[in-house]
């Protein structure tokens, strides 16, 4: 897949309703080659919580395993590997896609992450600061 569908859709914004479903945007779920068209059974993703307001989706059977390597070395080498592992656990959580209604069902650890009382995927406090971050990249060059 080339990047220009994915191009297509930045900007897009999903909303999360109050039992913490996040609804992707069609132009979002059809960018994404493996994402699963509708009708399709429950589809397990692996969601890794990033800066507050900010997840990553991955399809579980690719992620499911860099997870799993990552657990290893923190029990092997980490200080404090039970610390560790909480956090492993917080950050990398499965969820599940329903094509039936579009949604990820995220639960409220995830929905609290992603600030759901916003209703936005991307929280409006991120997309400001990145607005104010990239300020000076976005402005019309002066005439």
């Amino acid at each position: 897949m080339g990047e220009q569908p994915i191009l297509d859709v930045i900007g897009d914004v999903g909303s999360m309703d109050d039992d913490h479903r996040l609804l992707i945007p069609s132009r979002v779920r059809d960018s994404l080659e493996w994402f699963p068209r509708k009708g399709s059974k429950p589809f397990t993703l692996i969601a890794d919580l990033r800066e507050s307001g900010l997840i990553r989706l991955y399809p579980a059977e690719r992620a499911r395993a860099r997870v799993d390597a990552i657990r290893r070395q923190l029990v092997a080498d980490h200080a404090e590997p039970l610390r560790a592992l909480a956090a492993l656990a917080d950050r990398y959580r499965e969820l599940s896609y329903y094509s039936s209604d579009s949604r990820v069902h995220c639960g409220a650890a995830v929905g609290w992450h992603l600030r759901s009382a916003s209703l936005h995927v991307m929280t409006l406090e991120r997309r400001a600061a990145r607005l104010q971050e990239l300020k000076a990249a976005l402005d019309f060059p002066d005439e």
